[in-house]
């Protein structure tokens, strides 16, 4: 069961979260009616999670009672064993007594006693009332053993009834168990997803938020409203005026962790807020803020000789824009920081300096040239290494005192 479920959830997953590359333009209405069909999947997903603990809370509580009548079950069999125990010395006792109320009639010896007691009669009247006796002592004997064994046979099958019964109960108890364990997995397999979702509606939501900031409409496509209205730029500028690369985009010695690791950008040094530029004219595609590693971000999107682009701007000390602004060479998007004053969220810098990135396409974006995935941004980021292109070798110590190259 858990296994089925599983594999149905990552089949969800990669239907609903599988970055769109389709060249086909969509109108913003297509985008708000996927939000509306995310939304639904998370109601749903809220649901199963709710209806999952449920089961979970009913089969502990079926536990609980479980062991409740476990515990009071071996309470009666002691009760019952003493039951037996009772009646087994009530038995003792009633032999014992008739034992010694014969002995008193002097009729104890002999396997004739009741004959003999019978034969030494002396008058009809007195045989009479010697055999009343003698049947009545009889009666009470047999009647009083047979009460005394019925109690037993009965308490005696009282305690395999109730040993039977506790362990049907105990074998329920590690079923329930075992389902518990089947649940709380599924529980956590929709958790998982719970949580995909709701990354996937709030990127959604921004999205949406951009396109409308930028002027689309529900009827409006996306390609029309926003993409093709971007600027067709000539070339990039540096979004410096003056700076210094301090650390080179690829593989090298993480100042963090103090292990080799990829750098998907160079870091450029500069005094905390300096103006930071866009680089060539776009529109803004995300805006983060005190992200945990990288702190304050800005995305762009740019189209520089017919080619798509994506820009990342990382440890800012502050932001000037917002998603779907549009922006220009010569727009100050930011200042930079990286300095002590962003350490208390953001831990991957350790002094002041700007993180800049340029990707291939539309990270964030729709179209032919969108993507949603980071990893697809990361592995898109070659281009930085390019000094024909961005106009800052990936050189450590290369500096400039110029944003035109």
């Amino acid at each position: 069961m858990r296994k089925v479920n599983k594999y149905i959830i990552i089949i969800i997953l990669f239907i609903v979260l599988i970055p769109n590359v389709s060249a086909a333009s969509k109108t913003l209405g297509d985008y708000e009616k996927e939000l509306a069909n995310l939304q639904g999947k998370s109601n749903q997903n809220k649901a199963l999670s709710a209806s999952a603990q449920k089961d979970i809370d009913n089969k502990r509580q079926a536990i609980t009672n479980a062991n409740n009548e476990i515990s009071n079950n071996e309470q009666k069999t002691e009760v019952a064993k003493q039951k037996v125990e009772e009646s087994q010395n009530q038995i003792v006792q009633v032999n014992g007594e008739l034992d010694e109320l014969f002995r008193f009639m002097q009729l104890a010896n002999g396997e004739n006693v009741y004959l003999d007691y019978l034969a030494n009669a002396t008058s009809i009247s007195d045989l009479i009332e010697r055999t009343a006796i003698v049947e009545q002592l009889a009666d009470y004997q047999k009647s009083e053993l047979a009460r005394l064994s019925g109690l037993i046979n009965t308490n005696t099958q009282l305690q395999i009834d109730l040993k039977n019964q506790n362990e049907q109960l105990a074998s329920s108890i590690t079923t329930y168990e075992s389902k518990i364990d089947e649940l709380e997995a599924y529980l956590d397999e929709l958790a998982d997803y719970g949580m995909d979702l709701a990354e996937e509606i709030e990127a959604q939501q921004k999205l949406i938020a951009k396109y409308k900031e930028a002027g689309c409409k529900s009827s409006d496509y996306v390609d029309d409203c926003y993409y093709n209205k971007m600027v067709n730029a000539s070339g990039f500028l540096r979004p410096l005026a003056s700076g210094r690369v301090n650390s080179l985009y690829g593989g090298r010695t993480s100042p963090i962790t103090g292990k080799y690791s990829f750098h998907s950008g160079i870091d450029l040094g500069v005094p905390q807020g300096t103006n930071v530029y866009s680089p060539a004219p776009g529109v803004v595609a995300a805006v983060k803020y005190r992200a945990s590693c990288g702190g304050n971000q800005i995305y762009i999107h740019h189209t520089v000789n017919g080619k798509a682009y994506t820009t990342l701007f990382a440890h800012l000390l502050s932001i000037n824009v917002k998603p779907g602004d549009k922006v220009t060479a010569s727009t100050v998007i930011a200042q930079s920081g990286g300095g002590a004053s962003t350490w208390s969220y953001d831990k991957c810098t350790t002094g002041a300096h700007l993180h800049y990135t340029v990707a291939d396409g539309y990270y964030l974006g729709v179209g032919a040239n969108g993507y949603s995935n980071y990893n697809t941004f990361i592995n898109k980021t070659s281009v930085t290494g390019n000094a024909s292109i961005i106009g800052i070798k990936n050189q450590k110590g290369f500096s400039w005192s110029t944003r035109v190259f």
